[in-house]
């Protein structure tokens, strides 16, 4: 069986081919079938953009992510939109995500749900 746009976006990634793994992870987000499996492409592409170092176009993404209907994808974009900002000294803006995100989460939750490098980044930033 061929592997999904998303599945070989991951393997491209993996590789290193950042540039092709936007592009399938577009291809992906474009179809539209499951929400999950969407917002999960429209992640992904835009941790590539980061690792491309085009850092306004990702935000635009995790923007638009954190402000859907809470999912795991929508929580880590917010938690990589507040990484962003803070890495950025954007600490005017950094308050309304946090805010955010702890209107979405159980206490502890959070911490559970940030990898541990977006927390690492978060924390050093500070």
């Amino acid at each position: 069986m061929e592997p999904s746009p998303l599945e070989w976006g991951d393997s491209l990634f993996a590789q290193g081919d950042i540039v092709e793994a936007v592009a399938a992870y577009r291809e992906q987000a474009a179809r539209f079938e499951d929400p999950a499996v969407e917002q999960q492409a429209r992640y992904k592409e835009a941790v590539c953009l980061l690792a491309l170092e085009r850092e306004a176009e990702a935000e635009t993404i995790f923007v638009s992510l954190a402000s859907e209907a809470k999912s795991h994808w929508t929580t880590l974009a917010a938690c990589r939109l507040w990484a962003l900002l803070v890495q950025n000294e954007r600490y005017d803006e950094t308050d309304a995500v946090f805010s955010s995100l702890a209107n979405q989460c159980q206490p502890g939750e959070l911490a559970s749900l940030v990898p541990a490098a977006i927390h690492t980044a978060i924390l050093t930033g500070y």
